[in-house]
């Protein structure tokens, strides 16, 4: 749901009622959190998205490799989404890539030959969430 449409929902239901007080309110500060996503030194927040598949040999487990690589991701303090294929982050554009490099190092630290990294971005000027991509499904 985009800033217009959280807008709407609030000025537009509550003008007929529609809603109760506290979903007035959140719609509000959704809005309000929603119309700009920018830090302090007008950097865009964007999401992206990362896959590391690394090549291991031996007794190695890919498994506890990636487990390693998503320790970079938790530690970092971005705000993060851990799926079955990829994870999710959401910030500055470069810390996430810094984070992703990171994740990268820490596989082949852990034993990793190599490492296919496969990376999703998603970039909108004026900001963008995880949560206005997945909220409608939770």
């Amino acid at each position: 749901m985009d800033v217009e449409e959280k807008k709407f929902l609030f000025f537009g239901l509550a003008k007929f009622k529609k809603v109760t007080v506290i979903q007035q309110l959140i719609l509000t500060l959704q809005a309000l959190k929603d119309i700009n996503m920018n830090n302090e030194n007008g950097n865009p927040i964007i999401s992206v998205a990362f896959q590391v598949i690394p090549k291991v040999s031996g007794s190695l487990n890919a498994y506890d490799i990636v487990d390693k690589a998503i320790k970079i991701v938790q530690d970092s303090g971005v705000k993060f989404e851990v799926g079955p294929m990829e994870t999710t982050m959401e910030g500055q554009q470069d810390e996430l890539f810094n984070i992703v490099k990171q994740a990268q190092d820490e596989c082949i630290k852990n034993g990793a030959l190599e490492v296919m990294t496969f990376v999703k971005i998603h970039y909108r000027p004026s900001g963008v969430t995880i949560s206005e991509k997945v909220s409608k499904y939770r």
